[in-house]
């Protein structure tokens, strides 16, 4: 299995507060895939961006029965799948490093995805979170993939289960099944949120905070940015 590069955020329920998209920086350099052979561009009936700031692209592919792309390029970053298909399970991560490619889904049902596209491959690092979710609740917080760029965590919490308190590099959370849950400071009284599987959003590093859930198994993928 290669790896890949995508993130969902659950602004305000995944123990992430709302962002600010990123300011620009001068350190940074675009690696956008050619115009001509973007992936929205050559194919707008199953590409569509879900959101993009100055560091990312997130991109939702649903693609019918039987459809067949044109040749198309993506800038290097994650898939997620949302469905199981022929790449592998719900929730398979994989590379997609700007390789022209045609592709088609030979299955008699429709695949549906995420994709972070990575828009730097260079940039300043930035400090690993206060309270790292890998290192203070590593049984619930694993990393499908890493380097210099980009750590892609899974997250899978128990029904019932409350997080010690934690915090994450910013980046997208997508979420892997329908969640309803708390997430703030310990000691503040929360509204419960909830969210379907699929959905994907930006998220910064915010505060420590204790996430709860509130519903059955949650499990979501988690794609950091480790510059800016």
């Amino acid at each position: 299995m290669r790896s890949v590069l995508i993130v969902i955020v659950l602004a305000g329920v995944i123990g992430c507060q709302p962002a600010e998209e990123p300011a620009p920086t001068e350190s940074t350099e675009r690696a956008i895939a050619p115009a001509s052979l973007n992936a929205v561009d050559v194919n707008p009936d199953i590409h569509e961006v879900e959101f993009e700031n100055d560091l990312v692209r997130v991109i939702r592919t649903r693609r019918p029965a039987g459809h067949k792309s044109g040749m198309h390029t993506h800038m290097p970053g994650v898939y997620v799948s949302l469905n199981e298909d022929t790449l592998g399970e719900v929730g398979n991560t994989f590379d997609n490093a700007g390789e022209e490619h045609e592709t088609e889904n030979t299955t008699d049902s429709e695949r549906h995805s995420v994709m972070v596209e990575l828009k730097v491959d260079s940039g300043t690092p930035v400090e690993a979170p206060s309270h790292d979710a890998v290192v203070v609740d590593g049984e619930h917080h694993t990393i499908e993939f890493e380097n210099d760029l980009v750590r892609v965590v899974r997250m899978t919490y128990p029904e019932g289960y409350a997080t010690p308190e934690h915090n994450h590099y910013a980046g997208v959370n997508i979420l892997l099944t329908d969640i309803r849950a708390t997430s703030g400071p310990e000691g503040e009284e929360l509204e419960p949120a909830e969210n379907e599987a699929g959905y994907a959003a930006w998220a910064d590093t915010g505060e420590p905070h204790i996430t709860t859930n509130l519903g059955g198994e949650m499990q979501l993928i988690r794609v950091e940015l480790k510059i800016k």
